[in-house]
């Protein structure tokens, strides 16, 4: 009842890193000194009074620096006649479970933002579709595509587990329901690892080139070839990320007689969210695009073991 600690387990010594012989002797307030709702004075008049105390939790540092969070339990230890004697503190590690709490918290915080900007992104998708196509049946089919790039998009940033989506995962979702498996379709270059801003204004980018090259391009036809290939250069500051969309052996192409969403969303989405430069050329083999973007940290990273190559 005096404080000192006569009797200290193999438990105590693990959670707060101090031996049985270092600990006894010792005053326990001293060792919990911060911990403990209650002063160790106003504590043993409630716990002589049989006032029972309710279990909390706590969290502080062992004598290594090491941070414990503890859920702690005090009661009276009692003689045969009900005289109470001493007091015992029993406390258990949730140090696992805090972690996993504040995780969790950190999640949902994430997916606040994600779903936000979310809701942004298809509420200027749906009202620039909406100016550009005005008839009833071509927006639902507009519309439909776009906001299915989108939830792709998402949907591989979720799979990854770890907030990054990869650009060849990106471009060989999106090309997948045109590429026959005899070369039509090419996707070279070391992967490169996007945040997920930057993957979500390529995606978008991606999914306008493909659905326009579906329509009026090399994907049109059978005679039509699209090779996709990307680089990763020094620059003057950021190293530079440069991907070159190429089309060839398709319909012959023109620069569009207007500026629609897709125009729009392919050049300034890209220059305003990801700081891209995009230059089109409408040739006579098929559309060149190019899109070079500053990796920066806000952008992404190389893959540290991904490879050159080819993929269909």
């Amino acid at each position: 009842l005096d404080g000192f600690v006569t009797s200290w387990n193999d438990g105590a010594r693990r959670l707060f890193g101090a031996s049985a012989q270092e600990a006894v002797g010792q005053l326990m307030p001293a060792l919990v000194r911060d911990a403990m709702p209650w002063g160790w004075p106003d504590m043993l008049v409630k716990l002589q009074s049989g006032e029972q105390l309710p279990s909390f939790e706590c969290a502080g540092t062992d004598r290594n620096g090491r941070r414990i969070d503890a859920s702690v339990t005090i009661s009276p230890v009692k003689e045969g006649d009900g005289r109470i004697a001493g007091v015992s503190l029993v406390a258990r590690d949730i140090s696992a479970r805090r972690a996993a709490e504040r995780k969790a918290a950190l999640l949902l915080g994430e997916l606040d933002h994600r779903v936000k900007n979310i809701l942004t992104i298809v509420s200027a998708v749906v009202s620039q579709t909406l100016k550009s196509t005005p008839e009833p049946e071509a927006f639902a089919a507009e519309i439909s595509g776009r906001v299915q790039a989108i939830a792709k998009a998402h949907s591989l940033l979720t799979q990854s587990g770890h907030g990054e989506v990869s650009l060849r995962v990106i471009l060989q979702t999106e090309l997948a329901p045109y590429d026959r498996g005899d070369g039509n379709v090419t996707v070279t270059g070391q992967d490169v690892a996007l945040t997920p801003k930057a993957g979500l204004a390529l995606a978008m980018a991606i999914h306008e080139l493909t659905s326009n090259a579906a329509k009026y391009g090399a994907l049109s036809t059978t005679s039509g070839r699209l090779a996709v290939a990307w680089d990763v250069h020094p620059g003057a500051g950021a190293p530079a990320l440069t991907l070159t969309w190429t089309e060839t052996g398709g319909p012959a192409v023109s620069p569009p007689t207007r500026r629609g969403f897709g125009t729009m969303l392919i050049e300034q989405t890209l220059t305003h969210e990801i700081d891209a430069e995009v230059n089109r050329e409408f040739l006579a083999g098929g559309l060149l695009c190019a899109i070079a973007v500053p990796l920066t940290h806000e952008i992404g990273h190389l893959q540290p073991d991904g490879s050159g190559g080819e993929a269909p």
